[in-house]
């Protein structure tokens, strides 16, 4: 799932949003809520063969729809979990089928977007469907007092809002029907 080698971010540079608290974050024993450890473990073994378990599952806050997972593995090896949020929702408001399609549509251009690895839609393994993409180390900027916290720099603020746009103004770009073939395909191979 992830080139041999590649390593995830010591886990200090990782910066979750922990002040912003949700009931969907709160942990389990067995693992943060949203995520069926031994069966999710199991499902990595058999689509990433260099996963080394243990895994460690690790939400990403912040977020105010699907949730993101931060995973890791013994050898240090990153991805991302995504999936809908717990409880009741619309397949079609949380749809990770469509979302995991879209990302290699986007491959090719110049959105800036971390690979599209696996997909499970099999509900018995983690509740609702789910897929996995490559980890992408970088920082959550939620709120205007968060960023002043973490780029106290106003330069590094500045390259971050332009970096921002940058990836927005990319994204408008995209000439749909040049990459609608390449989402077709990729909805062909689920």
């Amino acid at each position: 799932m992830q080139p041999p080698g590649t390593r995830g971010p010591p886990a200090s540079t990782v910066t979750p949003m922990t002040d912003a608290p949700t009931a969907d974050s709160a942990d389990t024993a067995e693992g943060p809520r949203g995520v069926d450890v031994p069966r999710v473990t199991e499902w990595f073994q058999a689509h990433a063969p260099e996963v080394e378990p243990p895994l460690d599952f690790e939400l990403i806050a912040g977020g105010r729809s699907n949730l993101p997972f931060r995973v890791t593995d013994a050898a240090d090896h990153a991805w991302v979990l995504r999936r809908p949020p717990l409880g009741q929702v619309l397949a079609t408001a949380h749809d990770m089928s469509r979302e995991y399609r879209v990302i290699p549509a986007l491959r090719d251009t110049d959105v800036p977007v971390a690979p599209a690895l696996a997909f499970c839609a099999d509900e018995a393994v983690n509740d609702r469907p789910f897929y996995v993409m490559g980890f992408v180390d970088g920082v959550v900027l939620h709120t205007a007092g968060h960023t002043e916290r973490l780029l106290p720099a106003h330069p590094a603020r500045r390259r971050a809002a332009e970096t921002m746009v940058d990836a927005l103004s990319a994204l408008h770009a995209v000439d749909v029907d040049a990459v609608e073939p390449r989402h077709q395909a990729a909805e062909r191979s689920r």
